[in-house]
């Protein structure tokens, strides 16, 4: 790897990115403008050659958008779905134990759906924008549904009683004492 520093007096010739330089016999390819430091330097690696990248062409979009953009609509549907039904909970505090689990489990559930909808959504993200556009809101959505499931925790750990571990453990250790 090389750094050149471009100053006043001496400098490397002006060159965009992937444009290659012959230093003593040897081919170099510029790889950062503003390297070093002080951002002020060229960097050089040895040019490996490679075939030139083409980004997909506009047809091959398209034929990516119309096989893609059905299935994540449906995909999207089913999401949303169980998304609301997560957040549809009544409140806690007249809910009888059994539904309380049962609103938890839920929302435990849809969490999972939706970090797996979000990994489909980045694999194809560049190849269909509308797909892109989806990114921000399952990361809300995720947001929401886990201060839902916190709100289930804070719930039974504070108005329920469940215990935690520790006061598990004082129990435990009041209970050797005595016997």
């Amino acid at each position: 790897m090389l750094s050149c520093w471009k100053g006043s007096t001496c400098h490397p010739p002006d060159l965009r990115l992937g444009q290659t330089v012959t230093i003593e016999g040897a081919i170099w390819a510029v790889v950062d403008l503003n390297g070093g430091f002080a951002s002020n330097s060229l960097v050089l690696k040895p040019h490996v050659e490679r075939d030139s990248f083409r980004p997909p062409s506009p047809a091959l979009r398209r034929k990516v958008a119309t096989v893609v953009e059905p299935e994540f609509r449906r995909l999207l549907t089913r999401v949303r779905r169980q998304y609301r039904a997560a957040l549809a909970a009544p409140d806690s505090f007249w809910l009888p134990p059994d539904e309380i689990r049962r609103h938890e489990a839920i929302a435990a559930a849809t969490l999972i759906t939706l970090q797996r909808f979000l990994r489909q959504l980045n694999l194809h993200r560049r190849d269909v924008p509308a797909v892109a556009a989806l990114v921000p809101a399952m990361h809300a959505w995720i947001r929401q549904t886990g201060f839902e499931l916190a709100a289930h925790e804070r719930f039974q750990r504070i108005t329920l009683g469940t215990p935690s571990t520790l006061q598990i453990e004082a129990l435990l250790a009041r209970q050797e004492v005595v016997t």
